[in-house]
């Protein structure tokens, strides 16, 4: 509905619009809250945004404030790594329920999938939505699409379990720009290598700002693999074998404890 048409996305030039994007948060007009007038009441985005300095703050802001002000359940997903050009997305997946984060991914990674869970309550939505005002307006939305499913989201069966309790909120952690100016490219430096499947890099050392700054970038992308091998990351470990030409025998007599 809404095509991204500016800064790195020019999508207009080769696309139609069709019913979802994840352009739809930015958007002024943002159907989450047609959709949560109309009873939607779990929204999931899938998206596919990059990495820019404080960006995260403003995704944060525009999720919970859809939430507060219509309610609901929205279910954040975001891709992590480079996409082989100059973009990084940073994913930092989160579970948001009436304005309320439950849940928070780590927003740099090294990890290929990161799973973010919950435990939400239905009621909760359908509570805080009971306003007068807000149902006056619920009544005159225009209906959205629907396809039934023989399947339920509740339990209320016998069997069902009445000890769980939805999640407690959480605070939304957000990185110095500091920190974010140094993890980024350096998971932008590892993933890149990573997927071209090149021996290294060729890091030219001039004695300026440039080749300076770009060093220390190089030296944070060796401690964030150094420390994802300390936790048995097996994909890293697969991968940073194959960037040095070992072999995984040889490195596992060498280190027995990883």
């Amino acid at each position: 509905m809404s095509l991204a048409n500016d800064n790195n996305y020019y999508e207009a030039r080769y696309f139609a619009p069709w019913k979802e994007t994840c352009e739809e948060l930015w958007t002024p007009n943002n159907p989450g809250i047609s959709m949560g007038l109309d009873g939607v009441e779990i929204l999931n985005n899938s998206s596919g945004s990059h990495w820019e300095l404080r960006k995260l703050q403003t995704r944060v802001d525009l999720i919970r404030g859809a939430t507060t002000k219509s309610g609901g359940i929205y279910l954040y997903s975001n891709q992590i790594g480079c996409d082989g050009e100059r973009m990084y997305y940073d994913g930092c997946a989160m579970i948001i329920v009436n304005g309320k984060i439950l849940a928070q991914g780590s927003q740099f990674s090294l990890q290929d999938v990161e799973v973010v869970t919950a435990t939400v309550d239905l009621e909760e939505v359908r509570t805080y939505r009971n306003s007068k005002s807000r149902n006056m307006q619920a009544i005159k939305q225009e209906k959205y699409e629907r396809i039934e499913a023989d399947i339920s989201l509740s339990d209320d069966s016998e069997f069902a379990d009445f000890s769980l309790a939805p999640s407690e909120e959480v605070e939304p952690r957000f990185l110095l720009p500091e920190q974010e100016i140094s993890l980024g490219p350096a998971c932008w430096m590892w993933d890149f290598l990573r997927r071209s499947r090149q021996g290294g890099f060729f890091l030219p050392l001039s004695g300026g700002i440039d080749s300076c700054a770009t060093a220390v970038i190089v030296h944070q992308m060796t401690r964030l693999v150094f420390v994802e091998m300390q936790k048995e990351n097996a994909q890293v470990i697969s991968d940073m074998l194959r960037i040095v030409g070992e072999p995984y025998a040889q490195f596992k007599q060498h280190n027995p404890h990883l």
